[in-house]
């Protein structure tokens, strides 16, 4: 088989801190309320670099709609904003390991640009910070959160992440957004805020910050008058529709001279963990990435014959609704619909790809050609070919141990759903597959799930 992109994978039926400057606590000057000691607490910036003339905005930018934004997450302790977050699939949100650390009680808003009303108010069941985030120098500082339902909701949606080991180039042009300070020493801002900053090279910003602080695991971006600030920590550094960095840290002047710094969501160890912590749905990797999703209920065809193999398909209902990176859903097709003997289908799955072999770790697929039922009756036994079946063949392409249940697919639609062949897997027989588009079968399908 070949190797698939996450990009072509379908979900089927059948079946992603300063603390180096104590005295920086203070430089934000007094902040009235709960909610401004609360998330003050949580970020803190470093002393150092030269003031900047500050639009009024999130530092240089200006208020956006949540439409724009809509994997944009108010981070929250006891119903109070004190960092950023972002969606990265249907039950993750990704965030800056200085706003868990130590772990509070929190939530999430998600929905609106309001950082204080509207929207939808999610629940964190469990905060999973990176192994080897360091406090003292902010290394690593990411975290995964996981929810007790699913990100579902008007203008809720997850950003796709940079891939482990991708480099943004110094000069590119970004978006970070979230509710900060919107100058040094103001207030949170009431809207979203969203401004563009350029990436800065590595070297250069080394060079800027000075005493070894610049680590693989960051990335810089910013520009005099533009940045984040004290309240932006955690939330997204976009480009290109990619999230590659989380607010981390940056000067107390928020805007003046040294660029702000992030982590970086391509280095290898930070995606590395992201992966293995959120689940293995929307991913084309067998064991690690996408979403991990629990089934809550599983429904066998009546006619199910385990001797004949006769209507092999099951539903099977999630928890949680399908959301996320590359998840989506196939079509199936009408009742008694078909394609001729000839027409090329395409079939995918982590099935052994020899006899005997292992399992692979890369989604892998191949097209095969339809055959006719007589075609097929001709090869295998007549009588173990039934009318809720289909068939492919070709010589040294099949299915394989592994595969069953996985989707075979013609012109977007899904026509059957792997079921059993020959034991060598050489395509030596034909491959067999139950027909989804056999009365009985649709029905069973359309009953039990409205499809």
């Amino acid at each position: 088989m070949n190797s698939l992109p996450a990009s072509a994978i379908a979900c089927i039926i059948s079946v992603t801190m300063k603390t180096f400057v104590l005295l920086s606590l203070f430089v934000a000057g007094a902040l009235a309320g709960i909610e401004e000691d609360i998330w003050l607490s949580k970020q803190i910036r470093l002393d150092g670099g030269v003031e900047a003339e500050h639009g009024g905005r999130i530092v240089g930018g200006s208020a956006v709609a949540i439409s724009q934004f809509p994997y944009q997450l108010s981070l929250r302790q006891n119903g109070n904003h004190i960092c950023g977050a972002s969606v990265i699939s249907g039950n993750w949100a990704l965030s800056a390991a200085h706003c868990t650390f130590p772990m509070p009680a929190i939530s999430f808003r998600g929905g609106s640009a309001s950082r204080t009303s509207g929207g939808v108010i999610f629940q964190a069941a469990q905060i999973i910070n990176h192994p080897n985030y360091n406090s003292a120098n902010l290394n690593n500082d990411v975290c995964v959160i996981r929810i007790t339902t699913s990100f579902v909701g008007t203008n809720i949606a997850p950003i796709r992440l940079v891939g482990s080991g991708v480099n943004i180039g110094a000069g590119t042009n970004s978006v970070v957004s979230g509710w900060g300070l919107t100058s040094a020493g103001g207030s949170l801002a009431a809207n979203l805020m969203a401004v563009n900053i350029p990436v800065v090279a590595q070297a250069t910003c080394s060079n800027q910050w000075g005493a070894n602080r610049i680590t693989a695991a960051m990335i810089c971006a910013g520009a005099p008058g533009r940045d984040s600030c004290n309240g932006d920590s955690g939330g997204p550094l976009v480009t290109g529709g990619q999230q590659f960095g989380v607010v981390s840290w940056g000067a107390v002047q928020c805007g003046g001279s040294l660029p702000g710094v992030y982590a970086n969501v391509g280095n290898a160890g930070i995606r590395s963990f992201i992966s293995q912590n959120t689940g293995v749905a929307g991913s084309a990797n067998r064991l690690i990435g996408g979403t991990i999703y629990t089934v809550a209920q599983v429904i066998n065809h009546p006619r199910f014959n385990e001797y004949t193999i006769e209507y092999d398909v099951s539903l099977l209902r999630v928890n949680l609704d399908f959301v996320g990176q590359f998840i989506s859903a196939v079509t199936l097709p009408p009742a008694t619909s078909g394609y001729a003997p000839g027409t090329r289908a395409n079939v995918s799955g982590w099935g052994l790809q020899s006899v005997p072999g292992p399992l692979p770790m890369q989604l892998q697929w191949i097209d095969v050609p339809l055959i006719s039922m007589d075609d097929c009756r001709n090869r295998w036994p007549s009588e173990w070919i039934t009318p809720d079946m289909l068939c492919t063949d070709e010589i040294g392409r099949d299915t394989c141990n592994g595969d069953s249940g996985g989707p075979l697919v013609v012109n977007g639609y899904q026509m059957g759903v792997s079921s059993w062949g020959s034991s060598d897997c050489s395509g030596s027989l034909p491959a067999i597959y139950a027909n989804t588009a056999d009365p009985s079968v649709r029905s069973f399908i359309q009953e039990n799930t409205g499809i």
